[in-house]
C-alpha cells in the first residue's frame, strides 16, 4: 500500500515480493489479486512481480533453499515494510516487541545471505518517543522514553539494523500517521484517526435528529483544539518512497515522512461534525474529567479511544530536511478539513474495510 504501482511499472527494475500464504489464498494467488486490482485502477496491464513465498517471522524469512539461491543471484536491494503496529493496552505484552524486533534480526539474516547491497527499511517517526524538542532525521538514541511497546520495538529494530552494518547502503523511512489517498480517501487500514471516525459513525447511525437533520453529541474534549496531528496521505508517502528507492542519488539517508504543516484537532473535529451533522462537542482545555462527572457519551468516547490516550495532547516535531529535497518532486498536500471529509466519506462507504473483505 505504500508503493506507487504505476511508477514501479515504468521503472526498468525487476521486483520480487515476499508473500505469506493465509486463509485468503496461497502466496501466488494473493499477489495476482493485488496486480489485477491495480491493473483495473490504472487501466493497463502491469508486469507481475516474482512471487517468493515466505514469512518475515521465520528464519531467513521462511524462504526455501531454491529461493535463497535465487535471491542471492538476482537481488541487490531489499525493502522491508512488514511490522506489527498494535500498541493498545489490551494487547498481549511482548507480542509487538517480538514481531518487530525479531523481524529486524531476520532482515539482517537475509541481507547477509543474499549479499544485499542496499537495504531500505521502514521504521516510524515515533522512534522519537516522548522527546520534547525537534527530532532530526539523523537522530535515533537521544535518551528518549517511549509511550508504548510499539514505539520502543521500532526503535530497537532500527537500532539493530543500523548497528548490524549489513548492506553497503542503508536507507530508512520514518512515516508519521499515514491516512488515505488525498483525492479519493481510499485506504486499506483503519487505525488511529479512523478510530474516532468509526465511533462517531456508530453514534450517528442511531442518533435522534431534529428537523434539520442535526443531532446532539454531548462530549467535552480535554483539548484546546490547537494540538497537532502528523497526518500524511498514503499516495504522497508512496511517491516519495518509490522515488527514493529507484534513484541511487537519494540512497543512504533517513527520511521523515511527516507533514510540513500538521493537522490540528480543531480541524479534525470540524470535519467530523460537518460530515456527521452534529453539535455539542466542546473543547474545554487540558483538564481532568472525573468519571463521576462524565456523561454516558463521554465515558463511551474515552473508553473507545483509550489505546490512543498517550497521543492525546500533542505530538513531536519532526525535521525533514532530507525529505524536502525529494519532496520538491512530490509535494505533500496538507491534510485539511476538505481532505479529512474525503477520508471520512471513503471509510464510511467502505464500512471500515468490511465491504472490501466481503468482496474478496
Amino acid at each position: 500500500t505504500r508503493f506507487s504501482p504505476s511508477r514501479i511499472s515504468r521503472s526498468k527494475n525487476r521486483v520480487a515480493v515476499l508473500v505469506r500464504s493465509n486463509d485468503e489464498g496461497d502466496a501466488q494467488s494473493r499477489l495476482q489479486s493485488i496486480v489485477r486490482f491495480w491493473e483495473g485502477r490504472l487501466g493497463r496491464q502491469l508486469p507481475t512481480p516474482i512471487c517468493l513465498e515466505g514469512d518475515t517471522t521465520r528464519e531467513f524469512f521462511g524462504l526455501n533453499q531454491r529461493d535463497r539461491y535465487w535471491v542471492r543471484a538476482n537481488c541487490d536491494t531489499l525493502m522491508h515494510n512488514a511490522a506489527s503496529v498494535a500498541f493498545g493496552r489490551g494487547n498481549v505484552p511482548g507480542v509487538t516487541w517480538e514481531n518487530n524486533v525479531a523481524s529486524a534480526g531476520r532482515v539482517v539474516e537475509v541481507c547477509r545471505l543474499g549479499k544485499i547491497e542496499h537495504l531500505a527499511y521502514v521504521s516510524t517517526a515515533y522512534v522519537s518517543g516522548e522527546y520534547q524538542r525537534t527530532f532530526f532525521e539523523d537522530d535515533l538514541d537521544v535518551g528518549q522514553k517511549f509511550r508504548n511497546e510499539y514505539e520502543h520495538s521500532k526503535f530497537e529494530a532500527e537500532r539493530i539494523i543500523r548497528e548490524s552494518g549489513v548492506a553497503d547502503i542503508q536507507t530508512v523511512f520514518r512515516p508519521a500517521i499515514v491516512v488515505g489517498d488525498y483525492e479519493t480517501g481510499e485506504t486499506a487500514s483503519y487505525d488511529g484517526f479512523y478510530r474516532a471516525v468509526r465511533f462517531t459513525n456508530m453514534l450517528a447511525s442511531d442518533a435522534v435528529r431534529d428537523a434539520n437533520g442535526m443531532w446532539n453529541h454531548d462530549v467535552r474534549l480535554t483539548l484546546d483544539g490547537r494540538e497537532r496531528r502528523n497526518l500524511v496521505n498514503v499516495d504522497w508517502v508512496s511517491e516519495v518512497m518509490t522515488r527514493v528507492i529507484f534513484n541511487r542519488r537519494w540512497h543512504g539517508r533517513t527520511y521523515h515522512l511527516a507533514p510540513t504543516r500538521p493537522t490540528t484537532m480543531e480541524e479534525i473535529e470540524n470535519a467530523l461534525k460537518t460530515y456527521f451533522r452534529y453539535d455539542g462537542v466542546r473543547f474545554v482545555g487540558r483538564k481532568q474529567l472525573l468519571d463521576g462527572g462524565k456523561s454516558l457519551a463521554e465515558r463511551r468516547f474515552y473508553e473507545y479511544l483509550a489505546e490512543y490516550s498517550d497521543y492525546w495532547h500533542d505530538e513531536p516535531s519532526f525535521d525533514r530536511q532530507n525529505t524536502d529535497a525529494v519532496g520538491a518532486l512530490a509535494v505533500d498536500r496538507r491534510v485539511d478539513v476538505d481532505c479529512l471529509i474525503r477520508l471520512i466519506r471513503f471509510a464510511v462507504s467502505d464500512r471500515f474495510g468490511r465491504k472490501r473483505r466481503r468482496r474478496v
